[in-house]
Order: C-alpha cells, then structure tokens, then sequence
C-alpha cells in the first residue's frame, strides 16, 4: 500500500493524470490494506475520493462505489454504505454483480437474515449469473445473521444441485447425455477472471433467457473453499461442533478442495475455546493429531501452509487448554522447529508463555480418555 501511493504521489508531483482504475486502486489499498478496517481507514479513503474528483476532475466509476462501499461495510459504517449506494444511484450508475454480491455480504454484517434473502432475491432477479462466489457469500452471511440452519440448508442445497449434473454425465432416461460444469476455480486469479467474466456476460446477455440459462447450467455450484471456510469457523470457533468439523474436513478431502492452512488455525482456536473441559469432544489426543497434521502440511513441499505468529500463539493456548504446561514448551520447541520468529514476535509469544505459567492449575493428568 504504502508503496504504491508513493507512486502515486510521483505521478501527481509530475503532474501526470492519473486514470479512474489507478484512483480506484489507492482507494482499495488504502481501505483494505488491513484485515481490520477502521474508522481512520474509512477516512483516508473518502478523502481520496473527494480529491480524486474534487481536484483531480475524475469522475468515481461503478467499481469506485463497489470499493467505497465494501471498506464502509466492513468497517460497520452502514449508513455510510447506504448513503454511497444512493450515489450510484443517482448518478445512474447500474449495481453490477459485484456489487449485488457485496450487499448481499453488507446484510450479513448487518445480521439481517431477510436482507440478504432479498439481496440474493434481488441478484438473480437482476439476470445476475449466480456461482459458487455467490453460494459462499450467501453462506458466510447467513451465519454473521445467526442463521447457522439456514446456511446448513443452501450449502446442501448447493451439493445436492452439483452431485445431480454431475450424475447425468453419465445419461438420462432419454439417451441424452449432459457434460458436468468443471469444479469452482481454486486460484483467487482464476477466481477473479470468473467473476469478471460473469459480470460482462449477464451484461451481455440481459433480454435473453435461454442464454442466460444455458450459461447457467455451465457453471458449477459445488462449495467451494469459501464456503468451507465460513462453515469451518462457524462449527469450530462459534459453535464448537467438532463431530461437524470432522466431516467438512472429510468433505472437502473428498471433494478435492484444498486444505488451506486458515483450516488448522480455526482448528487450534476451537481447541483453545472449547478444549479442557470434561466429555468434550476437543480432546487433546484430537489436538495432538491436528498439531501433527500441521506440521506434516508445513513439510509438504508447495502446499503454502506454514507457522507464523498467529498460528505460534493459537497452539500454545490450545495446549495450555488440553494439557500440562510441560507440553506446552515442548510444543513451543516443535515450533521453533519450522518458524524463526522475529524480535517482536518473540517478545508476544515469551510474554504468552508466562502469563500461561501463571494461569497453569497445575493439573497432574489430561483429557486424553475424554470423549
């Protein structure tokens, strides 16, 4: 981010005009370079809008709103998002389908369960192609709305719409025979040239059902990694289900979808949550094998799994959870193993292992045969 606003910054002082799409960059960096967005951020980014076409003279495009209004909705400023989507709208500018899909993502920040219906409602409505980006959205947004049930159904929903094409590639009744549609892309490129794709195409193709449908019927609906992803969490960290994780996990194995290393940090942080207790079902000898699991998929050579803070600190609280602090510094040991922490983060984890020592009840057994 920083780098690319000092770009930026070279290009203005030379008084080289900028386009609309590298304004609309500098927005989305300055907005979205942080997994948490703030206030501060929100603000940074406004005021390059307003100097964008205050005094630069660029008018914002639709994708400049869908970035504004995706950094205000995650940063919980709704009626700034209300108000920015009104913008568009004056401005008769057209809410394309990334756009449809955010706000259906913006109703599920807001936990209202019928705004995203209607949201969704309204995108299909609007001759939007729906995929699996959009069955994930829906998912991940019905859960941040408490409607874990509702979730549960449209994923199912989802499986049971792709094991039926997928079954009629081998022939109907009829003779005929249908091709099944490929499996989502995995590769957030391929994913994003998807979606692009499906934007221009429903543009395209707006009047024409048959081709809207016959597009439709192209694409696989089958869960992808995102849909995963938000149900993992659900079950692991929100609800602590682990019999439920157990089979997503089994699913996705199955299913071919790659196991991301994000899986096991939910994994540990359900441990650390809900482990330690008796008759649960988060039994160390559980942690143990995920523990071991994560460190045979940081060995995989190219699997793109592998420790950092985060996951340093998420398996020192599960253990601290599920088993003697003995174990806890020898499990520190296995993670100096495979990660060179730096300064700082050697003070977080040395300051987390004493305030573990003093919280440690000194329990002289595990939960090993627990559950």
């Amino acid at each position: 981010m920083l780098r690319y606003l000092a770009v930026v910054e070279d290009v203005k002082a030379a008084d080289i005009p900028l386009t609309v799409t590298e304004w609309t960059s500098a927005i989305s960096f300055t907005g979205r370079c942080f997994r948490k967005i703030t206030a501060a951020d929100v603000e940074s980014s406004l005021n390059l809008w307003r100097e964008m076409e205050n005094e630069a003279g660029v008018q914002a495009s639709a994708v400049t709103f869908n970035v504004l209004f995706d950094i205000a909705s995650k940063a919980g400023k709704f009626v700034l998002a209300e108000m920015i989507a009104k913008e568009m709208q004056r401005r008769g500018l057209a809410y394309n389908r990334h756009f449809r899909t955010g706000l259906i993502y913006h109703y599920g920040l807001r936990a209202d369960g019928d705004g995203v219906r209607r949201a969704y409602r309204e995108l299909v409505e609007a001759g939007e192609i729906v995929d699996a980006a959009v069955i994930a959205c829906v998912i991940a947004s019905l859960l941040k709305c408490g409607e874990a049930v509702a979730a549960e159904q449209v994923f199912a929903r989802a499986k049971d719409l792709h094991s039926r094409t997928g079954a009629s590639d081998d022939g109907n009744s009829n003779g005929n025979s249908t091709t099944a549609p490929p499996p989502p892309p995995q590769h957030w490129r391929a994913r994003r040239d998807l979606g692009r794709f499906l934007d221009r195409a429903a543009t395209r193709l707006r009047g024409n059902p048959d081709a809207v449908r016959q597009l439709q019927a192209s694409l696989s609906l089958a869960p992808d990694f995102r849909a995963y992803k938000a149900l993992l969490y659900h079950h692991a960290v929100t609800a602590g289900d682990m019999d439920r994780v157990t089979e997503l996990v089994a699913e996705m194995d199955a299913a071919g979808v790659p196991l991301h290393g994000v899986v096991f940090l939910y994994l540990l942080k359900g441990f650390g949550m809900h482990g330690g207790v008796l008759y649960t079902s988060w039994t160390r000898r559980r942690l143990e094998g995920t523990w071991a699991a994560f460190l045979r998929a940081v060995a995989a050579p190219g699997g793109g799994v592998y420790v950092g803070r985060a996951a340093a600190v998420l398996v020192l609280r599960a253990f601290a959870k599920c088993a003697p602090y003995e174990r806890v510094l020898e499990v520190w040991g296995e993670v100096r193993g495979v990660w060179e922490p730096g300064e700082q983060d050697l003070n977080v984890v040395e300051e987390l292992l004493a305030s573990l020592r003093e919280m440690d009840d000194g329990r002289g057994g595990d939960d090993d045969d627990v559950g």
